[in-house]
């Protein structure tokens, strides 16, 4: 299995938020790895500032899964398909980190409400951080 933690689940990791704390735990407790897309790793660094050093944070040194050409095909119809059935638009960067969960076959670890659908409606499991008590 393993996790894939979302780009706002690493900001609240670097946070030091406790709410990461229960998955985490489990993660530890299962032997199961935490990734992180790259499509994180570029919107976390987007959001810091310009003096921000890089070595200071410790997941940029985790491990991350790249995009590649099957994940970029299923994110793809991923946003077509919620576009045509539901009119729901999701971002690319959103459809990439499902797409890498779904292929990799990862638990997504989000506090993002405009992924929730996908427990229902790709079969990846989802686990709201934000709502868990630390």
């Amino acid at each position: 299995m393993g996790y894939l933690f979302d780009t706002n689940a690493a900001i609240a990791l670097h946070r030091l938020d406790t709410s990461l704390d229960k998955v985490i735990q489990q993660a530890e407790k299962d032997k199961e790895n935490i990734f992180f897309s790259v499509i994180t790793q570029s919107e976390f660094i987007a959001g810091l500032s310009t003096e921000t050093d890089l070595g200071s944070i410790p997941f940029l040194s985790g491990e991350f899964i790249e995009v590649n050409s099957e994940i970029a095909i299923k994110a793809g119809r991923i946003r077509r398909e919620q576009k045509d059935k539901f009119a729901r638009r999701l971002k690319t960067p959103d459809a990439l980190i499902l797409a890498t969960a779904i292929i990799n076959q990862l638990v997504l670890v989000t506090a993002d409400q405009d992924l929730q659908f996908a427990e229902s409606e790709y079969e990846v499991k989802v686990i709201n951080f934000s709502r868990l008590e630390s």
